[in-house]
């Protein structure tokens, strides 16, 4: 059964799903556009012990399915009294026409504080 991730722990595992507003500007040789896309977030994040937990999400263009679309995997570690660090990999695809895509990719990381 679904719970909620305990980031102190290492224990649980959840399933999230979510919409999310985007605004950008794009500017291909002299053509510049705004694109502002919606996107339906998935993401799941399982509990590995030891105050470790590791996650995944995927995000696609609502009216787009397969023009724009985003993928991540990561892991949580919580250090000390709610500081945790994040480390992941984030890849993100874009085709604006039959002649121009983007692709952007890169690791990361991050620190947050679990209240």
């Amino acid at each position: 059964m679904l719970d909620r991730i305990n980031f102190f722990t290492g224990s649980g595992h959840e399933l999230r799903l979510g919409l999310r507003y985007e605004t950008s500007e794009v500017t291909l040789g002299e053509t510049q556009a705004e694109i502002t896309p919606l996107f339906a977030d998935i993401a799941y994040s399982v509990g590995l012990g030891h105050g470790l937990s590791g996650f995944t999400e995927v995000s696609a263009d609502v009216e787009n399915l397969a023009d724009r679309f985003q993928i991540g995997l990561g892991l949580h570690k919580h250090v000390a009294k709610g500081l945790h660090v994040s480390v992941g990999y984030e890849r993100e695809q874009s085709y604006y026409s039959d002649l121009h895509s983007s692709t952007v990719s890169g690791f990361y990381l991050g620190a947050g504080y679990a209240f």
